[in-house]
């Protein structure tokens, strides 16, 4: 019995849907620029741990897990720098 395929993913672009194994590359760059924001912004410690987490999900397989897990990552990190910096918060208190 043959597997089912694993779907495309639709662009958030609007381009046509994307297979996970091309998705996952993109992604994974796209975290290692947010990772550099955040040591940029003085979140060195939490840069490393995401680092070393984006490394992990890249190196399991270009597969629908690992985008979501990829995807996940990524709107976490944009998110916590869309918050105050360590800078911000130092200068405050």
């Amino acid at each position: 019995m043959a597997a089912n395929p694993i779907p495309p993913v639709p662009d958030v672009h609007g381009e046509q849907p994307r297979l996970p194994s091309e998705a996952v590359p993109e992604l994974y760059r796209q975290i290692l620029d947010l990772v550099a924001e955040l040591e940029r912004t003085g979140h060195r410690r939490e840069a490393a741990r995401r680092r070393s987490a984006a490394i992990a999900a890249y190196s399991r397989g270009w597969n629908e897990a690992s985008r979501r897990r990829l995807e996940h990552m990524a709107a976490s990190m944009t998110q916590r720098l869309a918050g105050p910096t360590v800078r911000d918060r130092l200068h405050l208190g």
